[in-house]
């Protein structure tokens, strides 16, 4: 949450204008204004569109379509979970067997499915749900209370962490994984500190996660198949190396027929997409051009919009629910005090300007174009100093043997700092010894990105916690201290973009968020 003045769109700088800005800059060392320059640079839109998402890949193209219809039930069996979303199943969920790529061999499933991570709602034997999860990890810790050490969350741990000193801990005790962004970069040798990095991040929660532009904590993914791919090779075995052809299978829902198959990325992207929005209303805004959840506004019981609404907001007797949402951007947001609609404004004025997606409030910027066409924004991610703060005393020394890689015994390995040669704008490299969360600069090689994050969304917040990349903040009131304190004043976005909250806006702004 930052104040931050709403842009618009911003068009290319001339490039005599934009040159000379670099040349000034490159010489008097003021990185803030380089940055500055090259953001202005690019041209990016608030136009509320979310592209390249697997729900609308066939939107238009009939018979000759590039690619199969996904299968949402089929997603969900991919993903790990049982017809009624409350257990977890592996039947279809395990990635295993001989692959036909380069020195991969044989894949022996480790037992982890999807759902290990993103798990079910914890249930009371009635079946009543005792901790809404919203597919991630428990909120209690240490984990194994809650969870049995027997299970794959716990014994399958290693393909993530490599048997880290700390990697148990950090999971128990704080709900992180070690992940390493560069780890199956194919074009990088083993040994390449970008293939070495280490950072401890948080489960992401699944709401609203076709809503969100970039995904993973620092946004470094694209669009969600990417983003399942990735999580799949990286959480099933614990060695570097890619097996692609096992993400292509025979289609179960065409057991006796031809050959016929179909990518499970793809149908647990589908599956993400399509069951994970809340409230069903925003549906709208992922499916446009589907007259079932983007329906014209009427005054017929039970509409999702009425006739005054569009009206209200276009001047116009007739509209459909998508446009309402985008002119609204609090429609489906229900204050019912008079705190919570004082904390609606003080959230107006002090943290849209980044949680700008109207009615989901995470961040909208982004280039026109397909997701995969264009690389991970510079400037789009925000330094808000959770980085810096470390809370939990993150050690970020990765567990490598003596020539660089992670192929050697436990044994023979040691905790080394890495050191990232990071890219400048100014064309300089800077050597940066990782001890702390590098953000998303883990990921671009830019030295700008230094720990900066992706703004999340913020339905259902209240069921969110433990909130920031690490779970360094248990509380909502832990989150709202962080920015109205040092720690997020001193940031990079904090001093461009402080925020004070006397004591009752800060009550209000607790209140509506709890709405959310």
């Amino acid at each position: 949450m930052k104040a931050r003045k709403a842009h618009t769109v911003r068009l290319v700088v001339g490039g005599l204008l934009l040159g000379g800005a670099l040349t000034v800059h490159a010489d008097s060392g003021f990185d803030e204004v380089l940055r500055d320059a090259f953001d202005l640079s690019v041209r990016y839109t608030q136009q509320v569109e979310f592209l390249g998402r697997v729900v609308n890949a066939n939107v238009s193209c009939g018979t000759s379509c590039p690619t199969p219809a996904t299968e949402v039930n089929t997603g969900r069996l991919n993903f790990g979970l049982s017809a009624d979303g409350n257990s977890i199943v592996n039947t279809l969920g395990l990635f295993e067997g001989p692959s036909q790529m380069i020195g991969v061999g044989t894949i022996v499933s480790n037992g982890r499915t999807c759902s290990t991570c993103h798990r079910p709602d914890l249930r009371n034997t009635q079946g009543q749900v005792v901790d809404a999860i919203k597919l991630g990890l428990p909120h209690t810790f240490p984990l194994s209370s809650v969870v049995p050490t027997t299970d794959p969350l716990f014994t399958g741990r290693v393909a993530d962490d490599g048997n880290h000193p700390n990697g148990l801990a950090n999971l128990d005790n704080h709900g992180l994984v070690l992940i390493r962004p560069g780890r199956f970069n194919p074009i990088l040798p083993l040994n390449d500190p970008f293939r070495q990095v280490i950072e401890w991040r948080k489960v992401v929660r699944f709401v609203n996660t076709a809503l969100t532009i970039g995904f993973v904590n620092d946004a470094r993914m694209r669009e969600v198949v990417e983003t399942t791919r990735g999580a799949i090779f990286s959480h099933t075995q614990n060695f570097d190396e890619r097996f692609d052809d096992l993400l292509r299978v025979p289609n179960p829902v065409y057991p006796a027929g031809p050959t016929d198959f179909e990518e499970r990325p793809r149908n647990i992207a589908a599956f993400i997409e399509e069951t994970t929005i809340d409230p069903p209303e925003l549906m709208a805004l992922l499916k446009p051009h589907d007259a079932t959840a983007n329906p014209q506004c009427s005054n017929t019981v039970g509409a999702k919009c009425k006739i005054s609404d569009c009206v209200r907001l276009t001047g116009s007797t007739a509209c459909t629910l998508e446009t309402v949402l985008k002119l609204d951007p609090f429609f489906t947001v229900k204050t019912t005090t008079d705190s919570e609609r004082r904390g609606q404004k003080v959230f107006a004025d002090q943290c849209m300007g980044c949680h700008n997606t109207p009615n989901v409030f995470g961040n909208i910027d982004h280039v026109p174009g397909l997701p995969l066409s264009f690389p991970p924004r510079i400037a789009r991610t925000f330094d808000v100093g959770v980085s810096q703060r470390n809370v939990h005393g993150l050690d970020f020394r990765a567990f490598l043997c003596a020539d660089g890689t992670t192929q050697c015994p436990e044994a023979s390995r040691s905790l080394q700092t890495v050191v990232l040669p990071l890219a400048k704008l100014d064309g300089t490299t800077v050597m940066h010894p990782v001890t702390i969360d590098p953000g998303t600069a883990s990921a671009t090689g830019r030295y700008e990105d230094l720990h900066r994050f992706k703004v999340p969304q913020l339905r259902r917040v209240s069921q969110m916690g433990p909130y920031f990349h690490d779970n360094s903040a248990a509380t909502l009131e832990a989150v709202i201290d962080h920015f109205t304190g040092d720690h997020y004043r001193n940031s990079a976005d904090g001093q461009k973009y402080p925020i004070c909250l006397s004591p009752r806006e800060r009550t209000d702004l607790l209140a509506f968020l709890r709405v959310l």
